[in-house]
């Protein structure tokens, strides 16, 4: 289902793409929550050591998040802003981490991204603990 910035709920699968899901229930996948959604707290200090264990294992994580309005970046890494500045419903793919002690919160996620400009990046820790609203990740 391609991406869109409001929810549709008329929208459903095409019969193609119900048959190609089907094929992978044989995978053997499985979801592993770290945080479940709520779009009221961010992330916790064991939230954020439990995807940085998952990440040194090499899983990446899946992130849905609350994202700025106006985005800005600074060499890389996207900027705090306030409650206010940010708006409900994307995700993005975690795929690494820094420690780096200049950083908010000490660090930053690494992450994929495929809205707007489709910008990689980096997000300070600081900003998944205000900001992350669920964390999982699949295994097999």
């Amino acid at each position: 289902m391609p991406w869109n910035l409001t929810l549709d709920p008329s929208l459903s699968p095409s019969l193609a793409a119900l048959a190609a899901a089907k094929t992978r229930l044989s995978l053997g996948l499985r979801l592993h929550w770290i945080k479940e959604w709520d779009v009221n707290t961010g992330l916790t200090t064991a939230h954020q050591r439990a995807i940085k264990w998952t990440l040194a294992k090499g899983w990446p994580v899946c992130a849905g998040l609350r994202c700025p309005k106006q985005e800005r970046w600074v060499d890389g890494v996207l900027q705090m802003c306030p409650t206010n500045a940010v708006r409900d419903g994307h995700s993005v793919l975690l795929v690494g981490y820094r420690d780096a002690a200049e950083q908010p919160g000490g660090g930053v996620f690494v992450f994929r991204n495929t809205a707007g400009n489709g910008q990689d990046g980096m997000m300070p820790y600081a900003y998944a603990a205000a900001y992350m609203n669920n964390a999982a990740w699949v295994d097999y």
